[in-house]
């Protein structure tokens, strides 16, 4: 089978994974700097200096009667994708009090021009924009770089002139904003709590690491012994859940799938409603998948499949729906499954791209792959949004109809239009994806 499903999952995952990556620095340096570092809580502010303002007045000076609020973000990042409502909230509840909320678009390979497109389609995006100028901006370089920040996004809080607060925007909460503007925020204050804060990360992290060695060495005994240990890090309104989660890696550890699907269950009921739709996409899709249950699979899938916000629908349908029609009614099920979801949804260029990975990868299609189909989903895709995935799809299309030369074209484009960190694990796809796709010389 074709290793192409990494795409649409992997591709739509890396923003929030790569963001989140790098957050571990980033958020280490919440309040001070290291020594490395010249930018910290209680230097001076940098003069904002960027490429062009994209929206509301530009700001040359921070005015001392104000608090800022300066946030590194880009178009790649999924965490600063959806961290915007959030700095739109603060934005229209505290602007009349004198809070002044800058997004200054930073390590992007976007244009200026596709910034500022991206900025007009955002409704819930109010406040004032600047542009860095690509990769290695002024404020990249001044700011970024100076406070040793490794990824976004990060926000600074100004106040006074001077950097009063900095670390993860959607730490930024309505009380910090309020103590702020009203003179009751202490940065030493601050910097106590989150060295604790950080203190007992360093002991969830052990913890974890060796919870995680025992299921590794299949000390399962000892690991479920554990699992009321982890739950001692969260919040009290978080700590079934971990236990749970604990105890369900456990279960699904030794392969006791049923009672994995009965903790699931009560994972479920444990986490908050806005959770319980990833508890089902993350361990009841799977184990009811390896259970063989395929109606109750489809019928949960559809379920997600429904929901138009959740963002994993591609994958829920490629990982869950289609294996299970297919298992129930072959293959002529699993292309009406497909097109019928496609249908519904030819606006949204992931599901369109999903689909013609689909034909070209899944087992159920093997010996009856309808290039032409593929190709149209990715063409499709491509209209809607310019990215790397459809032309992935039209490579192997190429490959497919023995046109190397076309295919060695797509190749380029997913190449030039890949983040980069995804160009070597896409390099590997497309060499798998030739040699299988290509006709095979007869004998």
């Amino acid at each position: 089978m074709v290793e192409m499903k990494i795409t649409y999952l992997l591709i739509a995952l890396t923003a929030s994974v790569t963001c989140l990556s790098r957050l571990s620095a980033a958020e280490a340096t919440t309040v001070g700097a290291s020594a490395a570092d010249s930018l910290g809580v209680g230097s001076p502010a940098p003069k904002l200096e960027v490429a062009s303002w994209l929206q509301g007045e530009p700001v040359t000076d921070f005015d001392g009667g104000k608090l800022y609020v300066v946030e590194g973000w880009a178009t790649w990042c999924g965490p600063c994708i959806r961290g915007i409502p959030h700095l739109n909230e603060l934005h229209t509840k505290f602007k009349d009090r004198g809070l002044v909320v800058i997004g200054v678009n930073v390590w992007d390979g976007a244009s200026v021009e596709k910034v500022g497109d991206f900025v007009k389609s955002r409704k819930d995006m109010t406040y004032r924009v600047a542009y860095d100028g690509g990769r290695s901006g002024l404020f990249a370089k001044s700011w970024m770089a100076a406070a040793g920040v490794k990824g976004i996004p990060h926000a600074f809080i100004v106040q006074g002139g001077k950097i009063i607060w900095q670390g993860h925007p959607m730490a930024i909460t309505d009380e910090l904003v309020g103590a702020m503007l009203d003179g009751n925020f202490s940065p030493e204050q601050e910097a106590a709590r989150i060295k604790e804060a950080e203190r007992v990360k360093k002991q969830q992290a052990t913890a974890k690491k060796a919870f995680s060695q025992l299921l590794r060495e299949k000390k399962y005994e000892e690991a479920w012994a554990r699992c009321g240990e982890l739950g001692e890090f969260e919040k009290p309104e978080r700590r079934v859940a971990a236990v749970l989660t604990a105890q369900l890696r456990v279960r699904m550890a030794e392969k006791d799938l049923v009672a994995a699907n009965a903790l699931a269950d009560q994972l479920r009921e444990a986490v908050p409603e806005s959770e319980q739709d990833m508890v089902v996409f993350s361990y009841k899709l799977p184990l009811l998948l390896e259970m063989k249950d395929y109606e109750q699979v489809s019928a949960l899938a559809d379920g997600l499949l429904a929901k138009k916000n959740f963002r994993f629908r591609p994958a829920v349908f490629a990982r869950f729906k289609l294996p299970a029609v297919a298992a129930i009614g072959g293959q002529k099920e699993a292309y009406t499954a497909l097109e019928d979801f496609a249908g519904k949804n030819a606006g949204d260029a992931a599901v369109l791209t999903m689909a013609g990975e689909e034909i070209l990868s899944a087992a159920v299609f093997a010996g009856n792959r309808d290039l032409l189909l593929a190709e149209q989903y990715a063409k499709a895709a491509l209209v809607i949004k310019e990215s790397a995935q459809p032309h992935l799809v039209l490579a192997g299309v190429a490959y497919g109809k023995g046109d190397k030369v076309a295919g060695d074209a797509e190749r380029a484009k997913v190449l030039r239009t890949a983040h980069p960190m995804l160009k070597p694990i896409l390099e590997k796809s497309l060499d798998k994806m030739e040699a299988d796709l290509s006709p095979k010389p007869m004998k």
